[in-house]
């Protein structure tokens, strides 16, 4: 499929016209009705991908959250994502599962 050029995405991500702290009350109220699932074992993890790679990192940082895997997180080197920004980096320490963060050599997004 031939790149169109002017075509802007439809989807921008809502984390990127949103306050981050905005965020977090959903991502703990998602948490709180997967563990109440009759089908978890209480084991959760987070994935995504671009804008919800930096999200899965984000949602990670919840102690209940496992494991997280982030492909091609935007920037999180950068401290830009969201209105006003964020405090990803400096928020790690609260990182306690493990995290596959993934990037490529030519990822606008991790350099």
């Amino acid at each position: 499929m031939a790149h169109r050029g002017a075509a802007k995405p439809a989807w921008p991500g809502c984390a990127l016209r949103d306050n981050l702290e905005t965020l977090w009350p959903k991502a703990r109220s998602v948490i709180h009705f997967l563990l109440s699932h009759p089908a978890c074992s209480g084991r959760i993890g987070s994935v995504g991908s671009c804008t919800g790679g930096h999200l899965s990192l984000r949602a990670s940082m919840n102690p209940e959250v496992l494991a997280g895997v982030c492909f091609y997180a935007t920037d999180i080197h950068k401290g830009s994502l969201g209105q006003g920004g964020d405090d990803t980096l400096a928020r790690m320490p609260e990182l306690k599962g493990e995290m596959l963060m993934i990037w490529g050599r030519q990822d606008p997004h991790g350099h």
